[in-house]
């Protein structure tokens, strides 16, 4: 079933465990999800993902898509070993803001994760190489609604141009894998020695480019969904004869990572998830040039979106509308828009056309919408898939002019009520093209 050079290697890798493993990967793979905190608080009937505040295993794979609350950013289906980032990352921050880094972002697991995860007034840079691949991960990030993420789209190489600059660095390499042959059978079918060998050599590529940008005394994460120890442990012992250092993580051993000298591996017979790799870094103290920020006047915007804001946000004109931003994310965006192709950034609010205030989809699905200035149209499941798929409401005679859409009381965009009619606002590019009847998954 699996390559036969595969097999060997594994068994060889894991001798007496092998049958466990072989028989795990006969099995149909857990599914799991991630609760977005500032939406919903937990999901009591489910089993708990360990090491993830916020994560929880499903029984069977649902429909998501016909969930609204999947479209509303409640939750990020996520695999559940790579949920172990939550664990590592909240012993590393501390509690004082931190600006990292997110290099290989798409589709967003992580980086919804880690704008949950990292300290208040953190900002989190989210970087895709891949165009087609960015497109869903700024959407990923719009429906999380936290406003701490900048979505760039730069080769590893670029950030070069921002020496000493984060905090922390999460780097979840491209890689062969091995971990996801259960799930993903063409993996399994492009699985070779010499893929196995390009992978290394672009994972020690890219570890290089990034380097530079990590201040003295920073975190770097690796990590990748394989086994083999060339992508894994062998790519961090390179790093470990230059004089940087491994993190030691407080892992609870009932979890089932396998502690590998270097980092921590997740097999599918000691762990209920996927195959997963996970090391930390530290680099050296040492004196380095550092990024000095550019100097921006911003323009304030004029929107009723702001009048309402939490303290610590602003509202400021940028691309030719009106987003709110972190006051931590406006200190910096001039400078990385200096030095990076930024894509997104903050929470879009919306445009003014005359007197009229148009809302943008984002504000829609920012995690705090309490103080919005337009009334709040609460649908059942039902006719909340109506609305995702763009098709006509039912005339509300209760107001006119914009309204919030939500479903039990999450955000999910916008619709303009008219004395006939409901204009529905939803954007095109993701109107639900499934049928079917709502589930309901948490």
């Amino acid at each position: 079933m699996w390559p036969e050079l595969f097999t060997e290697r594994m068994q060889a890798q894991l001798g007496q465990e092998y049958p466990g493993f072989q028989h795990a990967l006969q099995q149909p793979p857990p599914v799991s999800l991630r609760l977005n905190g500032a939406k919903v608080s937990h999901a009591s009937a489910l089993e708990e993902v360990p090491w993830c505040i916020g994560g929880y295993y499903l029984p069977e794979r649902p429909v998501f898509a016909l969930d609204p609350w999947w479209h509303a950013g409640a939750y990020f289906v996520q695999e559940a070993s790579s949920m172990l980032l939550d664990a590592v990352v909240r012993q590393l921050s501390g509690t004082m803001p931190l600006r990292v880094l997110d290099l290989c972002a798409a589709p967003g697991g992580k980086t919804t994760l880690l704008a949950s995860a990292l300290p208040e007034g953190s900002v989190l840079v989210a970087n895709e190489v891949i165009r087609s691949r960015v497109t869903i991960l700024k959407e990923n990030v719009i429906r999380w609604g936290t406003g701490n993420v900048v979505v760039t789209q730069n080769d590893p190489e670029v950030f070069e141009r921002l020496p000493a600059y984060f905090d922390g660095i999460v780097v979840d390499a491209p890689c062969s894998g091995e971990g996801l042959f259960r799930k993903d059978e063409a993996a399994a079918g492009e699985w070779s020695e010499r893929n196995l060998a390009l992978c290394a050599a672009r994972q020690a590529r890219i570890l290089e480019s990034v380097t530079q940008s990590l201040k003295p005394g920073g975190w770097m994460v690796y990590s990748t969904c394989t086994f083999n120890p060339e992508e894994n442990d062998q790519q961090i012992a390179k790093w470990v004869d230059t004089g940087w250092e491994t993190v030691a993580l407080h892992i609870d051993s009932v979890c089932g990572f396998v502690s590998t000298g270097y980092g921590y591996q997740a097999y599918p017979h000691r762990v209920k998830g996927e195959g997963f790799y996970l090391a930390v870094l530290r680099k050296p103290d040492a004196e380095e040039k550092t990024f000095r920020e550019p100097k921006h006047a911003w323009v304030k915007g004029k929107g009723p979106w702001g009048d309402s804001l939490n303290a610590g946000w602003t509202c400021r004109q940028w691309r030719n509308a009106e987003f709110l931003f972190p006051e931590t994310v406006e200190a910096v965006l001039p400078g990385l828009e200096e030095k990076l192709h930024v894509v997104y950034a903050g929470v879009e609010a919306g445009i003014l056309k005359g007197k009229d205030a148009i809302p943008a989809q984002p504000l829609a699905m920012m995690t705090d919408a309490s103080g919005l200035p337009w009334p709040a149209w609460d649908l059942t499941p039902e006719e909340a898939l109506t609305y995702l798929r763009k098709d006509v409401l039912p005339p509300d005679a209760s107001h006119t002019g914009w309204a919030h859409i939500t479903c039990k009381g999450l955000g999910l965009g916008w619709a303009k009520v008219l004395p006939n009619r409901v204009n529905n606002a939803y954007p095109v590019a993701w109107r639900l093209r499934m049928a079917g009847d709502p589930a309901q998954v948490i």
